[in-house]
């Protein structure tokens, strides 16, 4: 039995406290070992509803209590992931906070990116709810946070205290992502934690890091967002389908739409373009019209020059830009931000796309339900942007190899391979992860491996 001292708590637990543990937002992990008091994470909860997700959030906030944390360690930088940091540090927080290397130029942009919206939420909520409510944090937080951030790099152990180490390994998710690996010493006794964050397969963008296996882990914590089996493709072979119809897009049709997430998605698909590009020359001016996708692509450390040197690419900077391409009838390529469709300047431009059935719209990634992308994909016909009711004629193609997150398949590879005793599932569809935790449980069972997989729930807690 794993007793600590009388200080804190007897047994090192993990307590799953934040949105992830039942959906695919809001990442955050709480590990109590002694007197400490170690978070996995601080992501936002984002579910597309104003009124839930700032409730959520600020809930969320109040059971962290920000002033009792020591030490924070991210995995990555996407909102889910980071986004909740300023709010933590505007209630006191004073918590060191671990990232991978050279991720502090990209996280200062998500983070201006995330207060800003904090802020235009809460204008929101008291002109159209009703709801007087301060944003949850302030561009000054953003400072607070930078302060005390520590950049580490992969695959060296690093002490933050007492009988508490933790390592960084590749992800091979997007650039600088990583997964934690946590050994927690009392004695002769060590524990050993492990956390996948979000992890991608073995086929990578140049920019990231291949993925490396976590050693042994009494516990892991691991990402089942593609936990349904039709959540499956081949990069090697899909690729070049994917590829074909980029190419049957751009020259079938005038205008060509692809939204986008800021991070990551942006620099894979200008990636593709070029490519294609280099291989036929057909490809028209691309446009890149997203403010957040833009400060990243010009921030990005990454081996992405010949994308700034590329002829073909030109980044539009103010809206009256934006104005001007989405009134044109210019035969181009447009990738802008959101890739749900759920905000951001891809939405102003479906008002002159959707109509033209001589446009086209190329999704490249997963859209959530009550999101704009999931109706247009749906084939809907009349699409509600702002107050106005807009045709959907536009020609609409589904690209399928382009997420971030390993795939069904690689997912279960993944687990298999790896020793542990016990799997917590989390970041998925709830429903979807428990069908997908019986399976993985009846995958390790015929390999007569006697690891036990979790399904965890909102607030479980899971001794170390």
């Amino acid at each position: 039995m794993f007793y600590l001292s009388n200080k804190g708590v007897k047994k090192p637990v993990i307590n799953f406290i934040g949105g992830s543990s039942t959906d695919v937002t809001g990442s955050c992990h709480q590990i109590k070992f002694k007197n400490y008091n170690i978070l996995l994470e601080a992501g936002l909860i984002q579910t597309n509803n104003i009124v839930i997700d700032y409730k959520a959030n600020k809930d969320l906030v109040k059971k962290i209590k920000p002033r009792e944390v020591q030490y924070i360690i991210c995995s990555h930088l996407h909102a889910d992931h980071i986004g909740l940091l300023p709010p933590l540090y505007s209630k006191g927080c004073q918590a060191h906070i671990y990232i991978p290397e050279g991720s502090i130029p990209i996280l200062r942009i998500m983070l201006e990116d995330s207060v800003k919206i904090m802020q235009q939420d809460a204008d929101k909520l008291a002109r159209k709810h009703g709801i007087k409510a301060s944003p949850l944090a302030t561009i000054q937080d953003i400072e607070k946070v930078l302060d005390r951030c520590i950049e580490v790099c992969y695959n060296t152990p690093i002490q933050i205290a007492e009988g508490i180490t933790f390592t960084y390994y590749p992800a091979g998710h997007i650039i600088h992502s990583a997964q934690i690996y946590l050994e927690l010493k009392e004695g002769y006794i060590t524990k050993r934690v492990g956390y996948t964050g979000d992890i991608g397969s073995l086929d990578t963008h140049v920019s990231v890091e291949a993925r490396q296996d976590l050693p042994f882990c009494d516990v892991l914590i691991g990402e089942c967002t593609y936990s349904q089996e039709g959540r499956n493709y081949s990069i090697k072979k899909d690729r070049w389908f994917d590829r074909q119809m980029m190419v049957s897009a751009i020259t079938d049709y005038n205008k060509i739409l692809i939204p986008v997430f800021s991070l990551q998605r942006t620099e894979d698909i200008l990636h593709e373009l070029y490519h294609l590009d280099d291989e036929n020359g057909t490809i028209p001016t691309v446009y890149l019209d997203a403010p957040l996708a833009s400060k990243i692509f010009n921030a990005w450390d990454g081996d992405i020059d010949y994308l700034k040197q590329w002829g073909k690419l030109k980044i539009i900077n103010d809206y009256t830009q934006s104005q001007s391409l989405q009134l044109s009838n210019e035969h181009c390529v447009i990738v802008s931000s959101s890739g749900m469709l759920t905000a951001g300047r891809a939405v102003s431009h479906l008002k002159t796309i959707l109509p033209n059935p001589h446009n086209c719209i190329l999704f490249c990634g997963y859209s959530g339900d009550n999101t704009l992308a999931t109706e247009i994909k749906q084939g809907i016909k009349e699409i509600k942007l702002d107050k106005d009711l807009v045709v959907n004629k536009a020609q609409i193609y589904c690209l399928n190899t382009f997420s971030s997150h390993a795939n069904y398949s690689q997912l279960t590879d993944y687990y298999i391979g790896l020793r542990f005793n016990k799997l917590c599932l989390v970041h998925s569809n709830f429903a979807d992860k428990a069908k997908y935790a019986d399976k993985l449980q009846q995958e390790l069972i015929n390999k007569g491996d006697c690891g036990k997989v979790i399904c965890v729930n909102e607030d479980s807690r899971i001794y170390i």
